[in-house]
């Protein structure tokens, strides 16, 4: 008799927030298979007292076996303010928190709506790692089983100030995900200056602005001879590429563009600061910045071979640049902020923590590209060979990779090889890719077929189930997604059996900044015909959506009866 009064009241409760959507469900949240879930987050979070109320424990404890920390996450900053505004009778989940233990449905749907589709892709099981436990449990064996051995390898000392003290034998491991799941061993808020590791997005952020033409009219694109000295130029009278010194000191003097170098750095830092996302994880070190200006003569011995060569124009100051290009090396990271850095750069220039675009897809391309094959010193041949994914190595012996598509990763652990790579964060990585199957040359050549793959099964998804997920992001308003279709050049316009586009879907899903970027980046077709003969204006009409209406109109959207038809349509 009990179960059965608890299953009706939750009956009740359900048809009481049910609500007409656009296809005639009654469902609030439905996943990607299009199945009801309203019944499975009472399954999922239900307190077994009252058999209807949501334990939000319980919902803790789920987001954080998909690999989503909501506690720390900017992107839940406004569903926690939510939950703690309902703190009455409370409990302490983190730290002088106080949460209600419970919620009932409506209340829990009120606080999670700001992120309700990110919630739904969490529910429908369409995070790009699914089974995120698992995965976690086959890195942190690969961590431990190097972790217990002492590190061969020296620490790089020429210049003072460059490691935290007391830290020769951290090893610290980072990876986030494109939709933001992260996961870390050691102490990824350790934070290290990013040395060489920041001219990746330097150049990324260069190419973004001004253009892979134009940056290369300065700077080459080839792997910079082994025992090539860092003064020496290539045959054009340029720096290799743009992940040496000289091709540093070259991308800064193009970047800096205010009069002042104080704005300059404030500028190019602010910058940096969106690859991760609130740029929490960044700060300057000072004593470092120092220590370079006062102890590193060969930079602006480069630096006056570059005027000399041409590579710098005379009108700027060479040693501001030089010095410049010093306390961008300055900037301190912890791997947590390193591996959501790398993870823009796998999610084609999106931040997975707040989905906003940093730099264009082209960029994106041109710094994997680069990477891949001037990542790693000396050694770079044989990374791509044996690990095969873009990474990019500095002397404090901090590795940023990059799996893409996927996630980014950052490793953190001092002593350094011959080649001047980090030894137990290239024996990770070799691990890694020996034990996943992330080779980069893999997946097309359908080899590596006997490794794990963690990643979702829509990620080598054909074309057709490429648009339908594209179809449903657009209804869900998962920015992340359609950022990343964007850049891979997915045809916006493209209709389903019923002649519904995303722009239908969008605005059918009241999804505003969806239509937005359809209609302003994407400029798709602002007036698709389904098979009803509606419009996207005739549905932000029928459903009475003014904000979306107007901006429809105000781009000359038509309705369908304004619309001149050909009469063979």
């Amino acid at each position: 008799m009990e179960e059965f009064q608890v299953s009706l009241r939750r009956h009740k409760a359900l048809s009481s927030m049910s609500g007409s959507s656009t296809h005639g469900s009654t469902s609030l949240l439905t996943d990607y298979n299009g199945i009801e879930i309203d019944e499975k987050i009472l399954n999922l979070f239900m307190d077994e007292d009252t058999g209807l109320e949501v334990s939000l424990p319980k919902f803790f404890k789920y987001l954080e076996r998909h690999g989503i920390h909501p506690l720390t996450d900017p992107r839940f900053v406004n569903v926690i303010k939510l939950f703690k505004s309902l703190k009455s009778g409370g409990i302490d989940i983190c730290e002088s928190n106080p949460f209600p233990e419970t919620l009932d449905i409506e209340e829990f749907y009120r606080c999670i709506k700001p992120n309700l589709s990110f919630f739904n892709k969490i529910f429908g099981d369409n995070l790009i790692i699914p089974g995120w436990v698992d995965f976690a449990t086959q890195c942190e064996g690969i961590y431990n089983s190097i972790v217990e051995r002492t590190s061969k390898g020296q620490v790089f000392r020429k210049i003072p100030n460059l490691l935290p003290k007391g830290c020769q034998n951290d090893f610290n491991v980072s990876i986030c995900t494109v939709d933001g799941q992260m996961l870390s061993f050691g102490d990824g808020k350790k934070g290290v200056p990013l040395c060489a590791g920041v001219l990746p997005l330097l150049y990324s952020i260069a190419v973004t602005e001004h253009g892979t033409q134009h940056i290369h009219k300065y700077i080459g694109k080839e792997t910079q001879p082994k025992d090539g000295c860092s003064f020496n130029l290539n045959k054009a009278g340029k720096p290799y590429n743009p992940l040496t010194d000289a091709g540093g000191i070259v991308l800064t003097s193009l970047l800096c563009q205010e009069e002042s170098s104080s704005s300059s750095f404030e500028t190019l830092y602010n910058k940096l600061t969106r690859f991760a996302g609130d740029g929490s994880g960044m700060q300057y070190s000072n004593s470092y910045s120092l220590s370079l200006i006062g102890n590193n003569n060969e930079l602006y011995g480069i630096g006056h071979h570059l005027r000399e060569q041409g590579a710098i124009p005379k009108t700027k100051n060479l040693n501001e640049i030089v010095e410049m290009y010093m306390h961008l090396n300055a900037i301190s990271i912890g791997t947590d902020a390193g591996s959501v850095m790398a993870a823009t750069l796998a999610g084609g220039g999106v931040c997975p923590l707040d989905y906003k675009k940093v730099i264009s897809a082209c960029a994106v391309r041109d710094t994997l590209s680069l990477m891949l094959s001037c990542g790693m010193n000396d050694y770079t041949g044989a990374y791509a060979f044996e690990v095969g994914l873009p990474a990019k190595s500095n002397l404090a012996g901090m590795i940023m990779i990059v799996v893409p598509n996927v996630m980014g990763m950052c490793i953190f652990s001092p002593k350094l090889d011959i080649s001047s790579n980090s030894v137990r964060g290239l024996e990770f990585c070799k691990r890694f890719t020996e034990r996943f199957r992330f080779h980069i040359f893999e997946g097309n050549l359908k080899l590596g077929l006997e490794k794990m793959n963690p990643v979702r099964k829509g990620l080598g998804e054909t074309k057709e189930q490429q648009m339908m997920s594209l179809l449903f992001a657009a209804v869900r308003g998962n920015m992340s997604q359609l950022y990343r279709y964007h850049a891979d050049g997915i045809d916006f316009n493209w209709a389903d059996y019923d002649g519904r586009t995303a722009l239908h879907l969008a605005v059918c899903g009241e999804q505003f900044d969806a239509v937005t970027f359809l209609v302003l980046k994407c400029k798709v077709n602002i007036n698709p015909i389904d098979r009803w003969q509606t419009s996207p204006l005739d549905d932000a009409k029928k459903l009475k959506k003014n904000s979306i209406f107007k901006l429809l109109r105000r781009h000359g959207a038509l309705g369908f009866s304004e619309i001149d038809i050909d009469p063979d349509y």
